[in-house]
């Protein structure tokens, strides 16, 4: 995925990519891939406030409550 990352030159559309791969990996039942590309996500959109709630939810799945309180107060 870094691979196909570094084809991108814009920030924003690497961050859109994340997202959507965290999308597809939460729908496929793999929280903890689908928190991980949400971490790369967020961090290239800090300002995204859908992806910190979807954060909240993949963490609240895996049963990490606090770490997902965290995120849905963000």
């Amino acid at each position: 995925m870094k691979r196909a990352a570094s084809m991108l030159p814009d920030p924003a559309d690497k961050a859109r990519m994340y997202l959507a791969l965290a999308d597809v990996y939460d729908r496929m039942g793999d929280y903890q891939a689908a928190v991980s590309a949400r971490v790369e996500g967020l961090h290239l959109t800090p300002n995204y406030v859908r992806g910190y709630y979807r954060m909240g939810q993949s963490l609240e799945k895996l049963h990490r409550y606090k770490d997902a309180l965290g995120f849905y107060k963000k």
